[in-house]
């Protein structure tokens, strides 16, 4: 035992301090970007700017499914909460887990609202929508980065199990309001 710890000691003092170069400013750019998309959909849909059709447009879009008038102002709000609270990388992991469920919601949307879908040749709203999933779930493993409001917290830099616990929330979420809000089972 005294010779793992004099072990563990001497490989400690050989190695440097965490250095992590560039990657914290990398993550601020990956946080940068999903969340600016998601702020701008967001707030263009609350206040119908450019070409986005509003709450309204949003409204007729989910009008076949349970709960389309409340989905049509949940699925905004969501994006908006989660974009802002990941641009300052405030409370990270629940952030990301509110990107996978509201990016999760739409790319099952976009799917369903394609006719004759194929995993071969899905649309661009599909492309999108399954890209933004991943790299949410990229960051719920990855955390933010240190360039962050959450750069004192471990997960900051190094997150743990809890990773795989709000990955699986994000993705609960997303079936969950697909189940219950669109009243079609995720599954199949």
């Amino acid at each position: 035992q005294i010779v793992n710890e004099e072990f563990l000691n001497a490989r400690s003092q050989d190695e440097p301090k965490e250095k992590r170069g560039t990657l914290d400013f990398g993550l601020l750019l990956v946080r940068a970007i999903i969340s600016t998309y998601l702020i701008i959909v967001s707030v263009s849909t609350f206040f119908q700017i450019g070409a986005n059709p509003g709450l309204t447009g949003l409204q007729h879009d989910f009008a076949a499914y349970t709960f389309g008038s409340a989905l049509s102002i949940i699925i905004p709000t969501l994006q908006l909460a989660a974009g802002v609270f990941l641009l300052c990388g405030l409370l990270s992991p629940v952030a990301t887990a509110l990107v996978i469920t509201v990016c999760g919601f739409s790319t099952l949307h976009a799917i369903d609202k394609q006719p004759n879908f194929s995993v071969l040749s899905p649309n661009d709203s599909v492309w999108l929508s399954v890209l933004l999933t991943a790299l949410a779930f990229a960051m719920v493993f990855t955390g933010p980065g240190t360039i962050s409001f959450d750069r004192s917290r471990g997960w900051s830099r190094r997150p743990l199990a809890s990773s795989w616990i709000f990955a699986a929330v994000g993705l609960v979420g997303a079936a969950a309001l697909w189940w219950f809000g669109a009243g079609a089972n995720p599954f199949n």
